[in-house]
C-alpha cells in the first residue's frame, strides 16, 4: 500500500475561526431541491414528524478570503398535511413555514413574493444575518448558523 507524507501533521491544522455575527452575501451554489428530512428518510412517511424540506446550499460571498466561501446549507421544512391544524406564534403551523420561505424567496428575488409558487436558483444571492451557537448533534461544537429570528433581505 503506497504512503504519502502529509505537508504538516494532522493535529496542527486549524480550524476556521467562527465569523462574527453579522449580515452576510450568500450565493445559492446548487439546484435547490424538496427532499426527505430525516424523520421521513429513516422512519417512513408515517414517523412522527416526518415531511419534506427545501434545502438551499450556500457560499458566503466575501472579500476577506478567510470569510469568502464558507458553506451553509439551510433546511426550510416545506408545509404538509396537517400542519394547518397545528399553531406556531399565533398563526397556523402551515401559515408560519409558508412564510417563512416566502421571506426567503423574497430577499432572493428583491421583491415581495405574493404567489402561490416560489423560485430559487443557483447564482441567486441574498443577505443573511449569521449567529454563532453551537452543533445541535452534539451541543458542545461552536459553529455559525443562519438565524430565521431575523429575516433575510435582498442583496445590496
Amino acid at each position: 500500500m503506497p504512503t504519502f507524507e502529509l505537508t504538516k501533521r494532522v493535529d496542527e491544522i486549524q480550524e476556521p475561526e467562527l465569523l462574527p455575527e453579522d449580515w452576510y452575501l450568500l450565493r445559492i451554489t446548487r439546484e435547490p431541491r424538496k427532499e426527505p428530512n430525516k424523520a421521513k428518510r429513516e422512519g417512513g412517511p408515517d414517523a412522527e414528524g416526518a415531511g419534506d424540506n427545501l434545502v438551499l446550499d450556500m457560499r458566503v460571498q466575501h472579500e476577506d478570503p478567510a470569510k469568502n466561501g464558507r458553506p451553509f446549507t439551510k433546511y426550510l421544512r416545506w408545509p404538509q398535511e396537517g400542519d394547518d391544524e397545528e399553531f406556531i406564534g399565533g398563526q397556523t403551523k402551515e401559515d408560519f413555514l409558508t412564510q417563512q420561505i416566502a421571506q426567503v424567496a423574497s430577499a432572493f428575488v428583491g421583491y415581495d413574493v405574493e404567489a402561490d409558487q416560489v423560485e430559487f436558483e443557483a447564482g441567486m444571492e441574498a443577505q443573511f444575518y449569521i449567529v454563532q451557537g453551537v452543533d445541535n448533534r452534539d451541543g458542545v461544537t461552536p459553529r455559525n448558523e443562519i438565524s430565521m429570528n431575523i429575516p433575510p433581505k435582498e442583496a445590496d
